[in-house]
């Protein structure tokens, strides 16, 4: 009798998953799309991270903590004609980038723009990322937070199979 309660229960969840009876962290576009001139720069250079830190003169902050598998997949540096010294986009994702012309497809994008303006938010919720406070801000697809620390500007996008208590997570290893 618990053999066929259990194939029962079985079949019950897995039609419940087909019919869209339980949300599942797949039903979210598991990548999303951008390009590098999106993000407040030309003239994009691809580099290492540890070019990184020669190019712009001191050490760059990235996170030290990322989901099981994922790591650093692509870094770039570009001067911004917006007021920034520097803009460096980092792809994270626990896959190769996908390119097709000038978009590129990742789960995580990790932003620093080297300024020192920090504009208060107080329309957006926020979040606490170890000594730092992080600004809320969800797209249809995408989930960003966004910090001030040491007059440089933060951005993590994720696509929302990350929640944003795993992007406070990585946000905060963030050193």
């Amino acid at each position: 009798m618990k053999k066929g309660a259990f194939i029962l229960f079985s079949v019950m969840v897995g039609l419940m998953l087909l019919s869209g009876g339980c949300k599942s962290s797949l039903s979210y576009t598991l990548t999303f799309t951008t390009t590098l001139r999106d993000l407040a720069a030309l003239d994009y250079q691809n580099t290492t991270l540890e070019e990184l830190d020669s190019i712009v003169g001191e050490h760059v902050p990235v996170p030290t903590y990322l989901p099981e598998g994922f790591e650093v997949q692509e870094v770039y540096i570009a001067e911004s004609p917006k007021g920034s010294k520097w803009v460096t986009p980092i792809l994270i994702s626990d896959e190769p980038i996908e390119w097709q012309d000038e978009e590129f497809k990742t789960k995580i994008l990790y932003t620093i723009y080297w300024r020192s303006v920090a504009p208060k938010r107080p329309d957006l919720d926020t979040v606490s990322i170890g000594y730092d406070t992080a600004y809320v801000q969800e797209g249809d697809d995408t989930v960003m937070l966004f910090w001030w620390a040491h007059g440089i500007l933060k951005e993590l996008t994720a696509t929302k199979q990350f929640s944003v208590k795993e992007l406070a997570k990585i946000a905060g290893s963030v050193k």
